[in-house]
């Protein structure tokens, strides 16, 4: 949508003005007023929906907003998110460490089709930063790299790592389970798999923030 170029004239009426002068400014503001309260909302004379957004539209932040008390606001804005490389929304958030920036909408699938997300990462809005994948299992223990099956940015801390086996064939006497880690910053962590030759794939999950 296109933004309007608002005419607004600032002080009027001036005491000593006549009111010939002054009403083509002030007919004026009252329309850069209208146009400027629509934009993302309702219209004025729209029943029942006064005052109610329609969107809410937020402009690239360059560089991030910063915040009038950041230890107590919370806020949205919109920035260019240096892993997807594309405008992301981020929610400045407080934690009990410290206030937090998350770019809660940023995800491999910003800028990957969702068919080639079978290995991936994501955002969550509280912060968490969780990745996915699966590998071959070619032995008894099989090391996982999350930063290199499923990329995206580094953990600051791990929390978890969840594996379960997957075969697309009809043997399914096998099992696995974490058997190191994970670790910070990568999520690195080492998988066992009981029977291999019988489980083709291991499916990973790591959460961390």
């Amino acid at each position: 949508m296109a933004i309007p170029e608002f005419t607004y004239t600032k002080d009027v009426p001036q005491g000593t003005q006549k009111q010939s002068v002054t009403q083509a400014p002030i007919q004026s503001n009252f329309q850069a007023i209208k146009e400027l309260v629509e934009i993302d909302h309702e219209a004025f004379n729209l029943a029942n929906n006064v005052g109610k957004h329609k969107r809410v539209s937020l402009q690239v932040q360059a560089p991030a907003p910063t915040f009038d008390i950041p230890a107590k606001d919370v806020g949205l804005y919109n920035f260019l998110n240096p892993t997807t490389t594309k405008n992301e929304l981020y929610v400045h958030r407080q934690t009990n460490n410290s206030p937090a920036e998350v770019p809660f909408t940023a995800s491999k699938m910003s800028n990957t089709a969702m068919t080639s997300c079978i290995n991936g990462w994501s955002y969550l809005p509280s912060g968490l930063l969780i990745k996915w994948g699966e590998v071959v299992a070619p032995a008894d223990v099989v090391a996982i790299a999350p930063a290199v099956v499923s990329g995206g940015p580094a953990f600051n801390k791990v929390f978890i790592a969840y594996v379960t086996p997957h075969s697309s064939s009809a043997l399914y006497n096998f099992s696995c389970g974490v058997y190191q880690g994970p670790s910070t910053p990568t999520g690195a962590f080492k998988a066992y798999c009981k029977n291999w030759s019988r489980c083709t794939i291991i499916d990973y999950l790591v959460i961390g923030v």
